[in-house]
């Protein structure tokens, strides 16, 4: 099934969010995606592929943006990963026909977002924040040369979320890539995400994917 969707969301940071796996296809219009790892901008004839509970945020560099969403079955989502990793693939289709998932995806390269272009001490604490053991906001405020309410409304004025929500989506996608990709033990990836502790991963996975880490690991493995 296909879906089309216009997307006249204003040009500003959103909030990042995840969802099962979903293979897009732009029509029209210009947008510009941001992950934990950078940004990407995609247009007319673009494609991006993110697996199931990639964190991204979009915001639209056009006034009107029209993509479509290609359902991708769950062996060719567990092939990507198994050849690739847990991470974006991106590619260009000949419009208007965009084709099929399985055809795009063998195509598809890929994909590392380019770190952000701007400089300055908030991308400084959002790669801080992003470390598998970061020291607390309020630290990082101090050393970045700011009271912690002021940086937490400059954050959230540049990355439409708090450093705290930040750190959490940071820490939750080094620990679903390792899961996905099968790299290490439960505790062993709860110890090197920053979590207190297995049950404190547990719990987060649980409440951000609906699935325990045992569950998203069968995701791509089963």
């Amino acid at each position: 099934m296909r879906r089309v969707v216009i997307d006249r969301a204003p040009r500003a940071p959103a909030a990042m969010h995840r969802h099962e796996a979903r293979l897009v296809v732009f029509l029209r219009g210009r947008m510009r995606e941001r992950s934990i790892e950078g940004r990407a901008v995609f247009e007319a004839g673009d494609f991006v592929f993110r697996p199931h509970h990639f964190a991204h945020a979009s915001e639209a560099q056009t006034d009107e943006v029209a993509y479509t969403h290609l359902q991708v079955p769950a062996q060719l989502v567990r092939r990507w990963v198994s050849c690739h990793g847990w991470r974006c693939g991106r590619g260009r289709v000949q419009l208007p026909e965009p084709g099929d998932a399985q055809s795009l995806l063998g195509v598809a390269k890929p994909e590392v977002f380019q770190p952000p272009a701007l400089h300055g001490p908030i991308w400084s604490v959002a790669d801080a924040l992003a470390a598998p053991h970061s020291r607390s906001v309020a630290v990082l405020a101090e050393e970045a040369g700011f009271a912690p309410h002021q940086l937490t409304r400059q954050f959230l004025a540049a990355h439409g979320m708090t450093p705290t929500s930040y750190r959490r989506q940071a820490r939750l996608q080094r620990a679903l890539s390792m899961l996905a990709e099968g790299s290490a033990s439960l505790i062993g990836i709860a110890q090197d995400c920053g979590f207190h502790d297995q049950a404190h991963m547990n719990r987060e996975v649980r409440q951000e994917t609906g699935l325990t880490p045992g569950a998203v690991f069968a995701t791509y493995r089963g």
